[in-house]
């Protein structure tokens, strides 16, 4: 009925609004729906429509008013007349450039001027391109697949396919669409024809929807209708915008045409802001932080089940887009994916991919090899990749003694030691003068206690311990160097006790791998999802990295569930690879089973390694060639500039935060730290600051010192025995 008004109101030049109410009356009897174009080219009432001749491709009118009417909508897009259309088409003030295609027909139409004052190459730069009469589109040829990347990689958001034959233009939309080689989200203008409509080509105005069409009708004045396809619900039916008549939009530039129609001054509206309660397909599936599947949950709606970063996304784009979810759980053995001989998908990546789901939440990085396969949205986050790896659990405290100084620090010490008994048995064996007799002699009672070296070396070291020797030398000389001896072991003992006391209270140092470089030294093999981590360290340009390649395993499926992997790595000779939330949630899970089972598996921890080995940043998933994509990354955009995924993410790794305060381990096998909440400390466990474990040092030399004793012993008794009394039995013989 819209059709058949707005024909009868610019054939009889309606000027009133009486003449305006009159000529809807006239035609209350027409069988079409309101702004719905049926496309095909006759009329089952063709008696009550003004007689209307086909198109005449070469007709040199049809010519001249497709040169206007494409002009006026391209001064339209790039020059809004009012302060409101500017607002409307905000997209198109940084506009690169457009690119024209045409056929023989139009070839007139390539070169052209637009518009009386500026050329369209003043307004805009274009690519300009003449599309051969015997080329098949289905498969274009080197020529025109070069000129079309050249058109994307400038960022062309402007398409105007001038092409006669509406299957050419069919098939060249698919071919662009299949093979990625189209910006299916730019606008384009196309002429009619039904034949862009038959069910091949139908699955293209899903995905192309900001286009329009331009029908031509040739009377006395030629016109043009504006048409388009209407999103998201596609009826095989396209949607009046506007009519093309002497150089004015009919409806725009009407008040009451716009008002009694319903229509946007916008040639191009925002079709993705309200979905009119669509359901999407959504794929996800049970990962830290992105989705996280709640334990011993009975509610029926899958949604609810799941909480986390993306599913709280997921929720806030479907509240201001107005389209329902229809959440599907991808298996956790399959998760992203695998890729078969054929080279073919399975789980996440394979349904998106394949088009079978509208959105993916999985993690995803924003990687060329996603890229490839299908949309991602601007990344939300960055995430720390780094390493779950073994964490020693052996005991040292039987080193407890050589804890307190290192070894440099030791080793100054015990040359310091054997060289202070030299020094003090040579300055014992200086001669001094005697006052009376005036005569340079040894006296052996001014160097006592140190005239012999093995008394020295006793009484040197016996200072150290603080044991003072039995007497004063008489020597001046040997005073003053005892007095310095002393204040070097007061100093060396004050800090080995200090530093003893600060080993005994506090736990044993955790032997850990936090750096790529302690990864690659130690020989331990580590592992990932799919092969995409090993091709990420095989092309690295740092050494640590390419040693980690060597021994790294591309796992899948059951290999890596949270279970498994914290059960590999606690064996003490694997690493496994993803992202820190992850880690530290495997992490909290094995501890909680360990301490449920009231042992540990293996004998090594689990330790989350400091060092990154890229920050990736996260995207969502959605299909190829996502209509959706420019709105969903605005909204996204907004989120992020909110804030709300760092609450977001805080809010999905509180519970992993409770379970490591909660679950913080010792090494003292029959002590642990349990951190209940405020109020309860009454019946925590207190770690004590000493115990046997710790004393073990102790005992350690005390035993060392017991065997070198016995050993002395059986050696004195064998050197007696064997030649002490065999010499005395030949001498006596």
């Amino acid at each position: 009925m819209e059709r058949l008004m707005l024909i009868f109101l610019l054939s009889h030049s309606v000027k009133s609004v009486n003449e305006f109410n009159f000529s809807i009356t006239d035609l209350e009897n027409s069988t079409e729906s309101p702004s719905e174009v049926s496309n095909d080219d006759t009329r089952s009432n063709g008696e009550n429509v003004p007689a209307m001749k086909r198109k005449d491709q070469r007709d040199p009118i049809y010519i001249d008013s497709l040169r206007w009417v494409v002009s006026d909508i391209l001064n339209q897009m790039l020059n809004p007349f009012s302060d409101f259309e500017a607002r409307a088409i905000p997209k198109f003030r940084n506009l690169r450039c457009a690119a024209i295609f045409g056929d023989s027909t139009h070839a007139e139409l390539l070169g052209f001027n637009f518009g009386p004052i500026k050329t369209i190459r003043d307004m805009v730069p274009t690519i300009n391109y003449r599309v051969k009469e015997t080329e098949e589109l289905k498969n274009p040829g080197n020529e025109t697949l070069t000129v079309l990347r050249t058109m994307v990689k400038d960022g062309c958001r402007i398409f105007v396919i001038l092409l006669k034959d509406g299957n050419l233009v069919g098939n060249f939309l698919r071919f662009g669409d299949r093979n990625r080689e189209l910006d299916t989200r730019a606008n384009f203008i196309l002429l009619y024809d039904s034949h862009l409509f038959h069910p091949e080509f139908q699955y293209i105005w899903k995905k192309i929807v900001n286009v329009i069409f331009l029908r031509p009708h040739l009377h006395s004045t030629p016109w043009f209708e504006i048409l388009t396809v209407p999103f998201p619900f596609f009826d095989n039916k396209t949607k009046l915008v506007d009519i093309w008549s002497r150089g004015v939009f009919r409806i725009s530039s009407s008040t009451i045409f716009r008002d009694r129609l319903k229509s946007d001054s916008n040639l191009f509206p925002e079709k993705t802001k309200d979905l009119q309660g669509i359901s999407l397909a959504v794929f996800t599936f049970d990962h830290v932080p992105s989705a996280i599947k709640k334990e011993d949950s009975f509610v029926e709606n899958l949604t609810s089940t799941f909480q986390g970063i993306e599913i709280k996304i997921l929720e806030t784009l479907a509240k201001f887009m107005n389209f329902r979810v229809q959440l599907m759980e991808v298996g956790n053995d399959e998760r992203w994916g695998s890729k078969d001989k054929h080279g073919n998908w399975s789980g996440l990546i394979g349904a998106v991919s394949r088009g079978e789901v509208d959105i993916a939440l999985g993690n995803l990085f924003y990687s060329p090899c996603y890229q490839e396969k299908f949309d991602l949205t601007i990344p939300y986050t960055v995430q720390c990749l780094t390493f779950l790896t073994p964490e020693s659990r052996a005991d040292n405290s039987w080193l407890t003694l050589i804890l307190p100084f290192k070894g440099p620090t030791w080793g100054a010490i015990i040359s310091t030691l054997i060289v202070g008994g030299f020094l003090f048995r040579f300055m014992a064996s200086i001669k001094v003068s005697h006052p009376r007799r005036r005569q340079w002699r040894i006296t052996r009672k001014s160097a006592y206690p140190f005239a012999n070296l093995d008394d020295a070396i006793l009484y040197s070291w016996g200072m150290l311990l603080q044991v003072p020797p039995p007497t004063l030398p008489l020597s001046w000389p040997l005073r003053f160097l005892s007095g310095c001896w002393w204040i070097f072991c007061l100093l060396a003992a004050v800090a080995y006790r200090s530093s003893m006391t600060a080993v005994l209270s506090s736990p044993p140092p955790r032997l850990v791998y936090d750096t790529l470089s302690d990864l690659a030294a130690s020989g331990v093999s580590s592992g990932g999802w799919g092969d995409q981590p090993k091709e990420f360290f095989s092309t690295a340009l740092d050494l640590p990295s390419r040693r980690i390649a060597k021994h790294f395993e591309a796992l899948e499926g059951p290999q890596t569930s949270p279970q498994n992997v914290a059960d590999r790595v606690a064996s003490g000779k694997f690493a496994y690879y993803e992202n820190e939330y992850w880690l530290r949630d495997a992490r909290a899970k094995y501890l909680r089973g360990d301490k449920r089972n009231g042992s540990r598996v293996g004998p090594y921890g689990l330790h989350v390694m400091r060092e990154c080995a890229i920050k990736m940043p996260i995207s969502v998933g959605l299909r190829d060639n996502s209509p959706l994509k420019e709105r969903i990354d605005h909204l996204l955009q907004r989120v992020v500039e909110a804030g709300l995924i760092s609450k977001w993410q805080v809010d999905a790794m509180k519970p992993t935060l409770m379970a490591e305060l909660k679950q913080l381990s010792v090494d003292d096998g029959d002590e642990n730290v349990n951190v209940g909440t405020q109020g309860d400390s009454e019946g925590e466990d207190k770690k004590a600051l000493m115990n046997l474990r710790k004393m073990s040092g102790a005992f350690f030399a005390l035993g060392v010192g017991s065997v070198e004793i016995l050993s002395g012993l059986c050696f004195k008794d064998i050197f007696y025995s064997g030649f002490v009394k065999g010499r005395n039995t030949r001498i006596n013989i």
